[in-house]
């Protein structure tokens, strides 16, 4: 608010009492309709149901008003029943008192515009708590309508650099009801998952979620008739040595090539003989519902490898996967040091305390394949849950033709039930091979089959020739810079004579270049790409995958442009 004289001339801004316009998304294309909603930090409400009586004293707009308990964890709400009227699920206090500095979820019935009135002063500080008796640390925080900061950061620039008292805080996108946090990490600092703006605007009328490592008290600076610049003017950049790429997809990029019979015995995911191919009717579209934000990371130190990918599921919900492509997903680079992040948040399903989850990590070497096979349960005491224990990508094997058989050596790893042989992108087996052999005279690559019902992405690079049998050296394809900002080189390697075509296509799906050479020599070819498209445009930064495809050989690889 500023007071304007008869000359026009404007005060400052003031912190005075005023009327506050806040938006509430119904999200037809949803299945939730949650909104964190910031009330102003002094109100005319006392109790959730002075809102629900100003608003919508018949269950529209609003149908719903949650609190979280910061103490225990909780959720508690007031519910209107078209019979009942509003009520209330607290134990002792059900009509449950409106605390400054807190924030609270609207679910919404329809689109609607309400009007709170109050003033943004605030009465005193606001409390975040640690909760040490607790599973979680969790508080649901108003940042007051007229306070100085315009992103994320500008808050834990102020109160937390450092990753102390607050190690994350995470907003609720209100149209597509995806989490996307902001995150502290020992040795990248402060980073975000969202795909498109990680240090994300902090929009007024908004609640957002602090996870707190102590208990603290947090005074936000607020906008007063003084100018407030030089907590903004102080921003925290990112680490100019850290390479991060953010997921974008809202939709699963990935599903289990295996599936396993419906029945009501327990499932033994370590028996392949259980598992079937997988068909279109088999394959579960799976409808979103509400979950809670949790972050997991894994830290790697991956030196000489490129090309990481990850693929997150549980068994008992298979085609509910998050992968690198996802919205809260992160693959950070500084150096060696690899970060692997991810949200089960963003899962389809809800997760549960101690729910097992199966991550499957791929990466590339020296033109080799190489996994790993992480599993562990999900940790509901833990905001941000780091997957212990020693992690070590082993090669994907190379098959070896001998006397009408194909050959591999196994992985050491229980949770790979099986192998699949391919040729040119094509499965041969239509059960998982449990042995280190196959009856087959022709040119193979190998993926194990992960428990669960996932192969590997990549695949071995080709199969090997013996003394005895006469097989020709295999494709070689790789790129290089990758991540690059001008141009990147690709090369590869043709052991025959044979036609080749490169596509690029963005993250879309959308193929942007095409270089095609009808009739390639044997040996090392290599060509540049400057970043444009068919009509020499420049493309946008980001994620895109080249496709390298000849006469019988198919492989595709992630490359990021930066700008």
């Amino acid at each position: 608010m500023k007071a304007i004289d008869g000359m026009g001339q404007a005060s400052e801004k003031s912190n005075m009492g005023y009327v506050f316009h806040k938006f509430l998304n119904e999200n037809p294309g949803a299945t939730s309709d949650r909104n964190w909603v910031a009330l102003p930090c002094m109100s005319e409400y006392d109790s959730v149901a002075d809102i629900t009586i100003d608003l919508s004293p018949s269950g529209n707009p609003i149908t719903k008003v949650t609190m979280l308990a910061p103490e225990t964890q909780d959720y508690y709400s007031w519910i209107y029943h078209p019979v009942l009227g509003w009520y209330g699920n607290h134990p002792v206090t059900p009509n449950f008192p409106i605390v400054a500095g807190q924030a609270y979820e609207m679910i919404a019935a329809v689109d609607d515009t309400v009007i709170f009135v109050g003033c943004n002063e605030p009465a005193g500080v606001i409390t975040l708590n640690e909760n040490p008796g607790a599973t979680s640390d969790r508080n649901w925080v108003a940042i007051p309508y007229n306070a100085a900061y315009s992103v994320v950061s500008d808050i834990t620039h102020e109160l937390s650099s450092a990753g102390d008292p607050v190690s994350k805080i995470t907003m609720l996108d209100e149209g597509s009801q995806s989490y996307y946090s902001w995150i502290y990490h020992p040795v990248l600092g402060w980073y975000g998952n969202h795909p498109t703006t990680p240090d994300f605007p902090l929009e007024p009328g908004d609640g957002y979620e602090f996870i707190a490592v102590r208990d603290t008290t947090w005074d936000p600076t607020e906008y007063s008739n003084e100018v407030v610049s030089a907590l903004v003017a102080g921003r925290v950049g990112y680490n100019a040595g850290v390479v991060l790429q953010r997921g974008t997809s809202l939709e699963p990029d990935r599903a289990p090539v295996w599936t396993m019979a419906e029945s009501k015995e327990r499932r033994d995911y370590a028996d392949a003989w259980r598992y079937t191919p997988v068909t279109k009717d088999s394959r579960k579209v799976l409808y979103r519902e509400a979950g809670i934000s949790h972050i997991v990371h894994v830290d790697l130190e991956l030196e000489g490898f490129d090309g990481l990918v990850f693929t997150v599921y549980r068994p008992e919900h298979p085609f509910d996967v998050l992968t690198e492509n996802s919205v809260g997903s992160v693959i950070a680079q500084y150096g060696v040091y690899h970060l692997i992040s991810f949200d089960v948040g963003n899962f389809k399903r809800p997760w549960q305390a101690e729910e097992e989850v199966v991550l499957l990590i791929e990466a590339l070497k020296q033109g080799k394949s190489y996994c790993a096979v992480v599993v562990f349960r999900l940790d509901k005491g833990v905001d941000i849950q780091g997957v212990v224990g020693d992690i070590t990508l082993v090669p994907i094997p190379e098959p070896v033709v001998e006397r009408n058989m194909v050959r591999w050596s196994a992985i050491d790893d229980e949770h790979i039930v099986g192998y699949s042989l391919y040729r040119n992108e094509e499965r041969l087996n239509d059960r998982v091979i449990i042995e280190r052999a196959h009856s087959i005279l022709d040119k193979v690559s190998i993926r194990p089959v992960i428990f669960g019902g996932y192969e590997t992405v990549y695949s071995s690079q080709g199969v090997q020739s013996t003394p005895d049998t006469h097989i020709p050296l295999s494709y070689a394809f790789g790129i290089s810079p990758n991540p690059f900002a001008r141009e990147t080189r690709i090369e590869y390697a043709l052991p025959i004579q044979t036609s080749v075509e490169i596509l690029i296509y963005d993250v879309s799906g959308r193929c942007v270049k095409t270089f095609v050479t009808e009739r390639a020599e044997s040996g090392n070819h290599s060509i540049v790409w400057n970043g444009t498209d068919e009509k020499e445009r420049a493309v946008a930064s980001g994620v895109y995958f080249i496709r390298f495809e000849t006469e019988d050989y198919r492989e595709t690889r992630k490359l990021i442009l930066l700008k």
